[in-house]
């Protein structure tokens, strides 16, 4: 457990190591499209991160409920847990490293689907979703909710980058959030349910 909040750990501090900055922009730049980007596809990827975790924690409850299955009441409170801890650790962490956006930054090279005032590092919506995915990896073990739940969460990552509104090392400081916020989570709800 120790090796990997150590891995998680360095993800993070990762944009102040080895001149990320240059390698960040340059990703970006082939990343983000020449113009303002107009893809219906990637704005909804992006746009589901804040649905998605509700729904699943919602249907999961509902669902204990109609079938009267405790473990699946659990589940949707854990998910709601763990993306309740991402959200907490992205906002604090976006105050501490105070980074500037990428279009804020490089106002002629990326183009934003639109423009904001707060924060870039890490990606909240790329921690809302792996917090999520770290949540349905942990309770439901079946390929087929944990393989299309990974592919949807990297695929937020990646639209927070073509909407050039992160870099990539905002999307991976997110990821590892996402994913220590699913850990932590996990333990919390654990000692919840163990009384």
């Amino acid at each position: 457990m120790r090796k990997y909040f150590t891995g998680i750990f360095l993800l993070i501090l990762f944009p102040l190591f080895l001149n990320a900055q240059n390698f960040d922009i340059h990703l970006l730049k082939k990343i983000n499209p020449d113009t303002i980007p107009t893809s219906t596809f990637w704005k909804q990827i992006s746009y589901s991160a804040y649905w998605v975790p509700a729904a699943v924690s919602i249907g999961q409850i509902g669902y204990g409920f109609a079938a009267n299955d405790k473990n699946s009441k659990r589940y949707g409170v854990e998910t709601a847990v763990d993306v309740g801890i991402g959200q907490l650790l992205s906002a604090g962490i976006k105050h501490i490293f105070n980074r500037p956006r990428p279009y804020a930054s490089w106002p002629n090279e990326i183009y934003p689907v639109n423009y904001g005032t707060d924060y870039s590092f890490p990606s909240g919506h790329t921690t809302v979703a792996f917090s999520t995915m770290t949540s349905l990896a942990y309770t439901r073990h079946q390929l087929y909710i944990t393989v299309p739940i990974t592919l949807w969460s990297s695929s937020v990552g990646y639209s927070r980058m073509y909407l050039g509104r992160h870099y990539p090392t905002d999307v991976l400081g997110g990821m590892a959030i996402g994913i220590i916020s699913g850990i932590i989570g996990h333990w919390v709800t654990g000692r919840m349910y163990s009384h």
